[in-house]
């Protein structure tokens, strides 16, 4: 446990403090701090505790002397605590409890001597950082090292490899250090902290320890996210473009306005960047100050299409080109032919090609799923033997319902509304479920069920706002009453 300060004053200040807040929790009554006695001693923190008796409440009081040194106390601290104790004792003829509190604990000559003084029954207890922190545990909300873990590996690729509670004015937070021995803050109970009071404690840190490199995750995956955009914005461009673009090209276009909203302003410097990675991932070629996007239909193999749709469908989708003329060529037999190589060699007949790979061209989660290989699907194909087309046939099946799965929950999702109706014209998704439920002697029942979701376009008094509606039994097929036209995809990236 580190107590912060802004020098050591405070951060005695800020132990008193804490002591006192303990001290409150357990149920001790008139806590007082920096209280000076009639022998001139000043006591740290002093209080009283409340037992109920039988013909009277009995109150037991008890003095805390606080040390926020950084390394453990010797004798002459802990002597001068047991001198304020013994006054107080025969100022007040009576027993008074006393507390001696090391943050960092105490040298082995403390603790022997308060090992014999325990043994004589004298009521002094001897508290560190570790004892406090056990107290705030029971009291506070303090998420566990490991849940918060979690939390920083959503934010972070970095190693974490210490963490300690942060103490400052009545308030915990977490410090996490990470291997590259930067460090980052969160409250207790593990959310990201505003700039202003995370640069304030990131500060102190600075000034009561060895890290000196204060990371945000927060803002540094932001910008993470907002850079991964970026380069979509890029492969966007260069997929669509017919022939080598430079950086101006990719500067002026009118659609960095569509992508505005998530990467803000786009600097040449950005786009610099975002040519990097795409060049590191092998997937454009460059001469002259221009660039070309690589696939297999263009100056590369399948390779190069399987690393392009690697990097546009990462963690996230931007609607620019999806459903594009050159977006859904590049998801031919060949492609489909390698898809199935990743999930383990399936083999599907040429007659079912139609039905993956326009789920494949209309659903960017069918298509992230088909290109990463599934573990139930490969694993299941490691043995081989007589049982291949019958494994064979299985995986075919489970293939099928995963890109079905999660076309129907593309479909769903709102922010792929206007995709789906005005780029690729799919009007409504009907979904039959039937369940047959049986026990070892018959069919128990078969259930089935049935829904059709259209998306309707509002008027422009609802900003043309798209939304599902579930279509009522018997309702006519989309074609048999026929809407005007909404037109398809065109000069959408420019």
């Amino acid at each position: 446990m580190i107590i912060l300060g802004k020098n050591t004053d405070d951060k005695g200040h800020q132990l008193e403090e804490l002591t006192k807040y303990i001290l409150g929790h357990l149920g001790y009554e008139k806590v007082v701090t920096n209280e000076v006695g009639a022998g001139g001693d000043e006591i740290d923190v002093s209080a009283r505790f409340r037992q109920p008796g039988v013909a009277k409440v009995i109150f037991h009081e008890v003095i805390c002397e606080c040390k926020a040194y950084k390394t453990p106390l010797g004798i002459p601290d802990w002597l001068k605590f047991l001198g304020k104790l013994y006054a107080k004792e025969h100022g007040q003829a009576k027993n008074i409890q006393g507390c001696f509190i090391a943050l960092n604990g105490v040298n082995g000559n403390v603790h022997g001597h308060y090992k014999n003084l325990s043994n004589c029954g004298e009521g002094i207890q001897l508290i560190d950082g570790e004892d406090l922190l056990r107290a705030l545990r029971a009291k506070d909300n303090i998420l566990p090292v490991a849940e918060l873990i979690m939390v920083a590996k959503s934010l972070t690729s970095k190693a974490v490899i210490q963490s300690e509670i942060l103490y400052y004015q009545k308030v915990c937070y977490w410090l996490l250090v990470f291997s590259d021995e930067s460090f980052t803050i969160f409250s207790a109970d593990g959310r990201s902290l505003d700039a202003r009071p995370a640069k304030m404690l990131a500060d102190l840190v600075v000034q009561n320890t060895v890290y000196r490199n204060y990371v945000d995750l927060r803002a540094e995956e932001t910008e993470r996210l907002r850079m991964l955009s970026v380069v979509k914005y890029v492969l966007s461009i260069l997929l669509v473009a017919k022939g080598p673009v430079d950086m101006k090209y990719m500067l002026s276009r009118k659609s960095i306005q569509e992508v505005r909203p998530v990467t803000g302003k786009i600097s040449e410097e950005d786009i610099r960047e975002a040519i990097g990675t795409i060049s590191d991932a092998g997937i454009i070629l460059a001469g002259n100050g221009k660039f070309t996007l690589r696939t297999h239909l263009r100056n590369g193999t399948i390779k190069h299409t399987l690393r392009f749709f690697e990097l546009f469908l990462k963690e996230s989708v931007i609607l620019l080109v999806l459903g594009s003329p050159e977006y859904q060529e590049l998801i031919d037999e060949r492609f489909f032919k390698a898809v199935m190589k990743i999930q383990g060699d399936l083999k599907i007949k040429k007659a079912y090609y139609t039905d993956y790979i326009s789920l494949m061209k209309w659903s960017p989660s069918a298509l992230t799923g088909a290109i990463h290989p599934d573990p139930i699907l490969v694993n299941s194909r490691k043995g081989g033997g007589q049982h291949d087309e019958q494994v064979n046939e299985l995986g075919r099946s489970y293939l099928l319902q995963k890109m079905m799965e999660r076309f129907a929950g593309d479909y769903k999702n709102q922010t792929l509304n206007k995709y789906f109706l005005k780029t690729l014209g799919i009007v409504e998704l009907e979904t039959t479920l039937n369940l047959k439920i049986k026990n070892n002697e018959r069919l128990l029942i078969s259930p089935s069920f049935n829904e059709r979701l259209f998306l309707a376009p509002m008027t422009k008094g609802y900003k043309s706002v798209i939304i599902p509606v579930l279509l009522l039994p018997g309702m006519q097929e989309p074609w048999e009453n026929k809407p005007p036209s909404e037109g398809t995809l065109a000069d959408k990236v420019q």
